[in-house]
């Protein structure tokens, strides 16, 4: 039995492809440049989310619009179907996700989530973002992965490991079970399993062996 679920967030259990950019486009800031940068290794992790920041400040962006940006968020379909099915299997349900941290937070709120590892803003006394604390890198969800595994003390054959995008690749190599939930090639390339659904409950056969109520 799985015991060890690890979800990606973004595209996942939210609709939108990555937290950032939604949060952009709500406040028509365009920080395309930036990630071109990032892709080309012109900029590391650190300096890409320093720029993006300053920029979304100048449009507004604030601690108080995050959190109002975080609760229109829209969910994927049957997520709470699935993060329900987890813990009446006996399973624990984790996050990792490079996405920002106040949306996991709010997933987890909600259901039956033990445990998140996200990117967290930090914003000064006046609600302004002052800097971002990289805990996921692009690379690094393996090792969160393996981390998380060992301190729970769960084997690789009782995890299962939800994800969309290439760098969900190394956290299903920390997995007995992996699903590319609408992947890109590489995530479909590196999963035993692949779905393609704008509901997240299409991925319980695969798990359970059922899509309805739990037998």
């Amino acid at each position: 039995m799985y015991k060890l679920f690890l979800f990606d967030m973004d595209g996942v259990l939210l609709q939108h492809k990555s937290s950032w950019q939604y949060c952009q486009e709500a406040i028509g800031c365009d920080c395309k440049h930036f990630y071109d940068e990032f892709e080309q290794d012109i900029l590391n992790g650190k300096d890409l989310t320093g720029l993006v920041l300053k920029k979304m400040m100048r449009y507004g962006f604030t601690q108080k619009k995050l959190q109002e940006l975080v609760m229109k968020a829209p969910q994927m379909n049957g997520v709470g179907k699935v993060l329900e099915a987890v813990q009446v299997h006996g399973g624990s349900a984790v996050i990792i996700s490079g996405g920002i941290g106040a949306f996991a937070e709010e997933l987890s709120r909600q259901y039956p989530v033990t445990g998140y590892v996200c990117n967290e803003l930090h914003f000064d006394g006046k609600g302004l973002p002052q800097i971002c604390e990289i805990k996921v890198g692009h690379n690094d969800k393996g090792k969160v992965a393996r981390a998380i595994r060992e301190t729970m003390g769960v084997s690789k054959e009782e995890i299962v490991a939800i994800g969309d995008y290439c760098n969900d690749c190394t956290m299903f190599a920390e997995a007995e079970l992996s699903i590319a939930f609408n992947g890109d090639k590489d995530a479909k390339a590196a999963a035993t399993h692949s779905v393609e659904s704008d509901d997240l409950a299409d991925i319980l056969p695969i798990i359970y062996g059922y899509y309805g109520e739990p037998k």
